[in-house]
C-alpha cells in the first residue's frame, strides 16, 4: 500500500528569492516524517521545489543536514574566488554588448573614438538599425 502524503511530526520552510529575478523563488522544506510500519526509521526529509522541479532526499539526523550544506574553508575560497572571476567575465559582456548596440547606431564610415586613450573602439562597417545622425559619431 503506497500512501499518498506524508504526516510530519516538525517542518521548517523557508521561501528563497531568486537573485536576479525577483518573482521566481525556491521552497526549501526540512520535515521529520512520523515513522509508520512502512518506513520505521527516524530522518529528516528535505525537499527543495520551484515551479519546474523537485528533488527530494533523507538524511539520518540534523548534523548530517548541516554537513550536507556547509562549505569547508577550501570550497569557500573556491567558491568566492570563482564568484569574482565570473562577475568579471559578465562586465566584459555587458560592455562588449553595449559596443555592439552602439556600433549598430553609427552611420556607416564613422569611428567611435575613447576620450581617455584617444583608440578606436569601433568602426561602423553597414548601416544596422540606424538612428543615429552624422553628427553624433566621432570621426
Amino acid at each position: 500500500m503506497v500512501k499518498k502524503f506524508v504526516q510530519w511530526l516538525a517542518v521548517a520552510s523557508k521561501k528563497i528569492k531568486d537573485a536576479y529575478n525577483p518573482k521566481s523563488y525556491t521552497w526549501r522544506m526540512v520535515l521529520v516524517p512520523k515513522p509508520t510500519a512502512e518506513q520505521p526509521y527516524p530522518c529528516i526529509l528535505v525537499t527543495l521545489s520551484n515551479g519546474y522541479s523537485k528533488v527530494l532526499f533523507r538524511l539520518a539526523d540534523l548534523a548530517a543536514y548541516h554537513r550536507a550544506f556547509d562549505l569547508t574553508p577550501e570550497e569557500e575560497a573556491k567558491i568566492t574566488e570563482a564568484l569574482g572571476t565570473a562577475n568579471i567575465e559578465a562586465d566584459k559582456i555587458e560592455e562588449d554588448n553595449r559596443l555592439i548596440y552602439q556600433k549598430r547606431r553609427m552611420v556607416k564610415g564613422a569611428k567611435w573614438v575613447d576620450t581617455a586613450t584617444g583608440e578606436v573602439v569601433a568602426e561602423a562597417e553597414s548601416i544596422l538599425h540606424n538612428t543615429a545622425t552624422q553628427g553624433e559619431a566621432h570621426e
